[in-house]
């Protein structure tokens, strides 16, 4: 009875510590591109299919539509940013005209999106892409990683899946 006992004590700690714990398997980024879907499925997507939608000419007023149209508990800013250092990347970023970020005022949340201004999108999209750093936010990472590109525009985003700040 006690072999059974002890047995059972320890396949229960097992299950506790197992159940507690956060995974961390396998990459933290999903490239969306330009592939928003009908009914997007992650907070991500759906900053995609805003962006794609929009009739907006200026990094500004996309991301204003951004804040206005996607719904989500995580309280975002804005604000202009210039070439060099930004959040969520490890080199400086240059090859822009205008950049406008939004990202929350709580720096435990994983997120940050960029729309920037550019005439040479690709370059510029490419550079992004190498030095993206998901995990940027200290003791976080980001769950995906989004882009999107038109007309002058790139949206670029790192963010958790859901609109929701589990970090409260």
């Amino acid at each position: 009875m006690k072999r059974f006992l002890s047995i059972l004590m320890v396949f229960t700690m097992v299950a506790l510590l197992a159940g507690c714990s956060k995974g961390t398997s396998g990459s933290a980024t999903e490239e969306a591109g330009n592939t928003a879907e009908a009914v997007p499925d992650t907070l991500g997507k759906k900053y995609v299919a805003v962006f794609d939608k929009s009739k907006e000419t200026t990094a500004d007023a996309v991301v204003s539509e951004l804040l206005n149209q996607v719904e989500t508990e995580i309280s975002l800013d804005k604000v202009d940013v210039t070439e060099g250092y930004l959040a969520g990347f490890d080199n400086e970023i240059s090859g822009f005209s205008k950049a406008v970020m939004f990202t929350p005022m709580i720096g435990s949340i994983p997120f940050v999106g960029y729309v920037f201004e550019t005439d040479d999108t690709d370059k510029l999209l490419s550079t992004l892409k190498e030095n993206a750093n998901p995990a940027w936010n200290i003791c976080v990472e980001a769950d995906e990683t989004v882009y999107s590109v038109k007309d002058g525009l790139v949206l670029f985003l790192m963010c958790p899946d859901s609109n929701k700040n589990d970090n409260k």
